[in-house]
């Protein structure tokens, strides 16, 4: 007789899977049946999983001395010319990172999440890790050298150097933002008050702008890469990339036992402005509840970073953060950096620190539109407000006030960590060859995975094209046909 456990195993059906996989794939655990005892499960599938032992050599860092590719390469195809690329320049194929590994990795205190970074007066984020910028610094030559390289050889490619990004890819680096649903979006969930579940949406929105902090940038990910993760309490996140230029993130959070559903799509538009970069967010986002009541994310405050050429560094958030409530017609409108500083020319006003924020949640007069415009700065900006239920003010680096009472206090609110799945489809994150060498400090074999990558990319990108343009021959010669 088969165990419960081997039960639910045959039983299971995965939420989360891509058309054209396989069908040993789809038969997998739950990832609120993989949250139970989570340090007996981490230590069951060390050995399990595929990819992250050796098998053959001595080095626990290198799957194979002679194949070219660990089980799940991205480059894992028959005559592949990327693969060719790789072997050419003798570069060895990486084990993969557990998942235990990356459990532990994840920061949980204040002073973890905010490593090289220094919180200073004016509101301003300060960044001082002098070993990540030092790197970075060396940008530019390193383009120059490509650049140089390219002329003499065509097959060179000029792509970012791996040394200046950050180890994590942003199909994985999403999840940040949802480790303290639990806290806020359960009890949401919970409540049938419409206006207190727009309150709490807002606090969890606030309060977790600090735990996505990058220390540089994370890779881009590769068209069809994906994430699958959870949460201690049963909390399901999948996230992919759909789009590579531009780069567009779609992700899904799923409450335990589907209590609510949250998703969009995560989509930036950057823009030099001389020694600053505006991150200028494009995506939207909604929340969905079991009695139907939906809450759609409208407006995504801009990222604003100075200093990237000289100067010290600095981070912060400008404009407006919005949602609105379809089912009731609420509206919520969160203004960030709102302030101005006092002088001669610019004829006074607000003096505050750039990490303030002042909202309002209230009913908008009929007819208006439930988008808010970016040039808004402050709340005199609002024409559309009719009866105010709310006010919001507070920091998004302190603590967030709605109506005189606490939501979220960053000394308070621990975020909780995410649980990686155990079995997750081979176009996960973590079998990144260059994501995996970097993180292990190998910057020369990251370059070269990175660049074959890259290759791939482009050869793929050349294959869509030749179909479409197939397929649409073939859709003009039938609809020509039919007349």
């Amino acid at each position: 007789k088969k165990s419960e456990n081997e039960k639910r195993r045959t039983q299971a059906v995965c939420t989360y899977v891509p058309r054209k996989m396989k069908k040993e794939w789809r038969n997998k655990v739950p990832l609120s049946q993989q949250t139970c005892s989570l340090k007996k499960k981490l230590r069951q599938t060390k050995e399990k999983e595929e990819g992250c032992q050796p098998v053959d050599g001595s080095d626990p860092e290198v799957y194979s001395q002679v194949l070219a590719h660990n089980v799940f390469s991205f480059l894992k195809l028959d005559d592949s010319p990327p693969v060719d690329y790789v072997v050419k320049i003798k570069a060895q194929a990486p084990t993969y990172i557990r998942r235990d590994e990356l459990y532990k990795e994840q920061p949980e205190t204040k002073d973890d999440i905010f490593k090289g970074w220094e919180h200073r007066k004016g509101g301003y984020l300060f960044f001082v890790d002098q070993e990540i910028i030092e790197r970075q610094r060396g940008f530019l030559s390193a383009m120059a050298k490509k650049l140089m390289k390219r002329i003499f050889d065509s097959n060179q490619i000029v792509s970012v150097p791996a040394k200046v990004l950050e180890p994590r890819s942003f199909t994985e680096k999403a999840g940040d933002y949802c480790r303290i649903a639990p806290v806020y979006l359960n009890r949401a969930a919970r409540t049938s008050d419409t206006l207190e579940r727009m309150k709490l949406i807002v606090a969890m929105t606030i309060g977790s702008l600090h735990l996505g902090m990058p220390r540089a940038k994370p890779f881009n990910p590769l068209l069809g890469e994906t994430f699958e993760g959870g949460l201690i309490d049963g909390t399901e996140i999948v996230s992919e990339q759909v789009c590579h230029h531009p780069p567009i993130t779609r992700f899904q959070v799923r409450g335990p036992n589907g209590i609510y559903t949250a998703g969009g799509s995560v989509d930036y538009d950057g823009k030099f402005k001389g020694n600053s970069f505006l991150l200028v967010p494009k995506g939207k986002g909604f929340f969905k509840f079991k009695d139907g009541q939906l809450i759609e994310n409208t407006g995504i405050p801009i990222i604003k970073l100075k200093g990237l050429i000289r100067g010290e560094r600095r981070f912060a958030f400008r404009g407006p953060l919005s949602y609105f409530d379809n089912s009731e017609g609420l509206k919520c409108v969160v203004f960030f950096n709102y302030g101005k500083n006092k002088s001669f020319w610019s004829g006074g006003g607000k003096d505050v620190d750039r990490d303030e924020i002042e909202g309002l949640i209230y009913l908008p007069k009929p007819g208006s539109q439930k988008f808010e415009s970016m040039t808004s700065r402050r709340l005199d900006d609002l024409k559309d407000v009719q009866t105010i239920l709310a006010r919001i003010r507070g920091s998004w680096l302190r603590t967030v006030l709605i109506n005189d009472i606490e939501y979220w206090n960053i000394e308070k609110c621990q975020p909780y960590k995410l649980i990686y799945a155990s079995n997750p489809l081979p176009s996960d994150w973590r079998y990144r060859e260059d994501l995996v060498c970097l993180k292990r400090g190998k910057f020369e074999e990251a370059d070269i995975w990175k660049d074959a990558l890259e290759v791939r990319q482009r050869m793929d990108k050349k294959e869509r094209k030749k179909n479409n343009k197939k397929s649409k021959q073939l859709n003009s010669f039938f609809i020509s046909f039919r007349k």
